[in-house]
């Protein structure tokens, strides 16, 4: 009996609140209408676009159902953890002291930012994120992208320029080597002209080292020969001489046998 009239009573009440906001919607929109001038639009005398707001706010009650006084106000994206209902120390009904009450329609839960607890609707939690909220996480990776692709932009101009001082250190470089390869060229003409050069000196000194034996050589001959001449002359002299005395000795007796003979 006293379940039937509690449940009569919250139906009775919840009635109410509905016809209060009936009334109060067509009060608030005779009013707006009583000070509106005549022919004007509502929100001003040009149209536009309207949206409706993402900032909803969900009230926290101290217990799992309407009737229960709103502790608070949670706006959208607030983080909440799902707590026990043991810690509950609010005012609420014994009746629907469980989370599984009123068709497991509430979720006794914890805000993570003032540690307090209250009852929330299951319609208004999820266990995702919420667009606004996915959306800063997007906006902060993309703002992160973007600051690493401008720093690579940047690593990337400087990498440029570092190359295309590479490549002209590399030119200045190549024209060096080929001037240094020209100059060695030239020295290694020189030293094999200086190679040949020397082998022709020591060729021509073994040469001149052999004409000067040589010349030794034909002065000793010369002076033997110049020797021998002298000899040969002293000798032909010396039978000059002989003969001479020979002739003399002898022709006079020959003469004198021719005479001897004629007589």
């Amino acid at each position: 009996m006293t379940r039937g009239f509690t449940g009569y009573t919250q139906r009775y009440t919840q009635n109410q609140g509905a016809l209060l906001k009936k009334r109060s919607f067509r009060f608030s929109a005779i009013f707006l209408i009583i000070i509106s001038p005549i022919g004007t639009p509502l929100w001003g005398a040009t149209s536009r676009s309207l949206y409706v707001t993402d900032e909803l706010t969900v009230p926290l009650r101290s217990g799992p159902s309407t009737r229960h006084r709103i502790l608070t106000f949670l706006k959208s994206s607030t983080a909440l953890t799902q707590a026990n209902t043991q810690n509950n120390t609010d005012d609420h009904t014994p009746n629907e002291s469980s989370s599984e009450s009123n068709n497991d329609a509430w979720v006794f839960v914890t805000v993570t930012s003032t540690k307090r607890n209250g009852w929330i609707k299951r319609d208004h939690i999820t266990t995702t994120p919420t667009a606004a909220q996915r959306l800063e996480s997007q906006t902060k990776a993309y703002n992160a992208l973007q600051l690493q692709a401008k720093t690579k932009s940047e690593r990337l101009h400087t990498l440029e320029t570092e190359l295309a001082t590479t490549h002209e250190t590399l030119e200045h470089t190549r024209k060096a080597l080929a001037e240094t390869q020209k100059q060695l060229k030239t020295l290694q003409d020189l030293s094999a002209d200086a190679i040949a050069l020397d082998e022709r000196n020591r060729s021509l000194a073994k040469e001149l080292t052999l004409l000067e034996v040589s010349e030794q050589q034909l002065q000793l001959e010369n002076r033997d020969l110049q020797r021998s001449t002298r000899k040969e002359g002293i000798l032909q002299g010396m039978l000059a001489v002989i003969a001479g005395v020979i002739l003399a000795t002898v022709l006079p007796r020959l003469q004198q046998r021719r005479r001897h003979s004629d007589w």
